[in-house]
């Protein structure tokens, strides 16, 4: 679903850096260097970044440091592979890599949190709140949050995406478009308008029932690979 994300977020490409141990002959990848970090459910991510913390006119917030994973989400096409780490206080790490997961094949790393005063459940009786969010995702050129004017840079993207938590699973079909504006620093602020509803499919991914849409606001921004640690 979120394949044509990597021609939107653009930044400076990742520093090689690999080390390999072998293991009765297998080279294995230390976790440090793979684009991942080695995340997954139920790990803890340590967030050291302190130019998110620093920066003027930033309305991203890093909030705690230590981040726990409840949810991932993967999709993998054709070589690429994007990742959707979800953590326990409404924060996601995107991650995007070409190949093997390694360090030097990473494209895009960025950590995104929902805003709670922007987006709302759309009731289905609405027409009016659900033509004004079409419209956004659809047709805005710009979108203003915080008094902060974002502009448009991407197409109308979505589609399902898988999410395994630890005792569950849901099915998510989403619809987005993603908009930016750039920091005094050069910093990106990126902010993704989604609507939203949880859904059943079948086998072959066909949907046969759905519940109520809603639309999320989130706002991040690109953080360095050195700036995150894994904690288990």
């Amino acid at each position: 679903m979120f394949k044509k994300l990597r021609n939107i977020f653009r930044g400076s490409k990742s520093i090689k850096e690999k080390e390999e141990s072998e293991n009765n002959g297998i080279s294995v990848i230390d976790p440090v260097n793979m684009a991942t970090k080695g995340m997954g459910l139920k790990a803890f991510v340590n967030i050291d970044a302190p130019l998110l913390e620093l920066s003027s006119g930033m309305s991203f917030e890093l909030g705690i440091k230590d981040k726990l994973i409840t949810g991932v989400s993967t999709e993998e096409a054709r070589g690429r592979s994007f990742h959707r780490y979800y953590t326990q206080d409404e924060y996601f790490f995107q991650i995007e890599f070409f190949g093997e997961d390694r360090h030097d094949n990473l494209e895009r790393l960025a950590l995104f949190t929902y805003l709670e005063d922007e987006g709302q459940n759309l009731d289905s009786a609405s027409e009016e709140d659900k033509d004004y969010w079409k419209d956004v995702i659809d047709n805005s050129q710009e979108y203003v949050c915080k008094n902060n004017t974002y502009n448009r840079v991407s197409d109308v993207l979505g589609g399902l995406e898988v999410v395994i938590m630890e005792d569950d699973v849901n099915t998510i079909d989403n619809t987005f478009a993603v908009f930016s504006r750039t920091l005094p620093n050069k910093l990106e602020e990126y902010i993704i308008v989604n609507a939203e509803q949880e859904v059943e499919v079948d086998d072959n991914y066909n949907i046969t029932d759905h519940t109520s849409l809603c639309v999320s606001v989130a706002i991040g921004v690109d953080v360095s690979h050195n700036n995150l640690r894994v904690l288990s």
